[in-house]
């Protein structure tokens, strides 16, 4: 799964989501793998048990059959002693004193018993066992310890356990005839296919969660302007039912939007044939004593027209950016032939070391300075300054420090600013929407009496 599917941060449900499956996935298969150690252990210690309580009663038995073949040695009487003791007495009473040793009885030879293979494996079938055909040395080389103790090992080999017991006296290699399979691959598998089944399923659930992600990335969008978006899906869960209703608000907004874009745009073409009959008509009047306020009117008319075309391109997001490396000088020549000034109108204070070059659409950008450079000479009390530096240009001007944060004055048609018998309120949004098309931002600063309007490039 690629980064680029899911922008991902610490607080994101993918995340959560995703360590938690981790977590359970490690958890698991320490409880599968614990599970199986403990399971192994107990069964090896019920083998052992089996192997040499077999063994010590197979000994036991032989050993009590051959006793019994057995026949027992001769002893004296019980009265033998008694005999010798009479006598004993009848000397003593012709005072004669005889010394005498009575000796003990000899004891019986100690009877040896032999036990053969063939004994010891007639009684090992019983218990489903043998002598091992395999030599000790095959056995430790080619088969498989599984536990040991000081005098026993067990081993497994071709599907059967292997009992090697050994002391001073005694070496057995046990067979274990039943068939002992090894259940680590059962395990093995169990855990495979209950990771894959916990890995499906977390799959799943960031299949079912991608629509989230494209659903964010189409509000990004439109918080950027862009109505041009369908968030629609076939889904019938919660994250479809929301992005359907989304979907539903853009068209009604991007209807509405572009009803509102026909009403600006038929009323700007139904004000430009009155204006410009007007401008006929106080042309005619020339001399008049109403000419200059007539034309006046029709200037405002003219002026205010251009504010609402300008409103229009901005918020329907009709800005096409033709941008190219322009020297910054030449910006500012052009933005006062806009305002029809010349130089000598403003101060330009330049810090700069070099040619300050900016890639910049400059028809927009000469609007933002000429906007930046209206209010200063508007609302200034002396003649405004131009500061170039490096990464920046300043507009300064000595007046009133702005009542509120600048932000406050993006938005249109505020006129704590500038008032209504100037603009409609829309100098510093403009100036806002074209640094914002060219990525760059708009700095206040308020020094010893002078308003500080600074654009940064980076």
């Amino acid at each position: 799964m690629s980064t680029n599917r899911f922008n991902l941060n610490k607080h994101s449900i993918i995340v959560h989501i995703t360590l938690f499956f981790l977590i359970m996935l490690i958890v698991s298969n320490l409880l599968i793998y614990k599970g199986y150690t403990i399971k192994k252990q107990e069964q090896i210690d019920i083998q052992t048990h089996k192997y040499l309580s077999a063994l010590f009663k197979s000994h036991k038995n032989i050993i009590k059959r051959e006793l019994e073949k057995t026949p027992q040695p001769p002893f004296l009487e019980n009265n033998s002693f008694e005999i010798i003791k009479e006598i004993q007495k009848t000397i003593d009473g012709s005072e004669v004193k005889l010394q005498f040793q009575v000796k003990k009885p000899p004891r019986p030879p100690r009877h040896v018993i032999e036990i053969t293979k063939e004994d010891l494996n007639h009684q090992l079938n019983t218990y489903d066992m043998q002598i091992a055909e395999l030599s000790i040395k095959d056995i430790q080389r080619y088969g498989k310890l599984i536990a040991y103790e000081d005098d026993w090992r067990l081993y497994s080999y071709a599907g059967h356990n292997y009992f090697h017991f050994f002391d001073k006296h005694r070496e057995f290699l046990l067979k274990d005839m039943v068939s002992r399979k090894s259940k680590e691959k059962e395990i093995l598998l169990l855990t495979m296919i209950l990771n894959i089944v916990f890995i499906s399923f977390y799959m799943f659930l960031l299949n079912r969660l991608t629509p989230l992600n494209a659903l964010k990335e189409n509000i990004h969008r439109f918080s950027k302007g862009d109505l041009d978006i369908d968030t629609s899906t076939k889904g019938k869960d919660e994250i479809s039912d929301v992005a359907n209703e989304f979907n539903n608000a853009i068209i009604q907004i991007r209807e509405l939007t572009e009803s509102r874009n026909l009403f600006l745009r038929n009323i700007m073409h139904e004000f430009k044939t009155p204006i410009t009959r007007g401008f006929i008509i106080a042309d005619m009047l020339e001399g008049h004593k109403y000419h200059n306020n007539l034309k006046k009117a029709f200037e405002r008319l003219e002026y205010l027209l251009s504010e609402l075309a300008r409103l229009e391109m901005f918020t329907s997001n009709n800005v096409t950016l033709n941008k190219r490396k322009i020297e910054v000088h030449n910006i500012i020549d052009n933005t006062l032939e806009i305002l029809l000034l010349d130089k000598g109108s403003i101060l330009i204070e330049d810090n700069t070391l070099e040619p300050l070059n900016i890639n910049v659409d400059l028809e927009l950008f000469s609007i933002a300075i000429k906007n930046l450079i209206d209010n200063a000479i508007k609302y200034g009390e002396e003649i405004p300054t131009i500061i170039l530096n490096a990464n920046e240009i300043t507009i300064k001007s000595k007046g009133k420090e702005l009542e509120k944060p600048l932000c406050e004055y993006f938005k249109p048609f505020n006129r704590n600013y500038e008032s209504c018998s100037h603009s409609l309120g829309l100098g510093l949004y403009i100036v806002h929407s074209i640094l914002k098309a060219h990525e760059f931002s708009l700095e206040y600063q308020y020094e010893e009496g002078e308003n500080l309007f600074t654009i940064l490039f980076k």
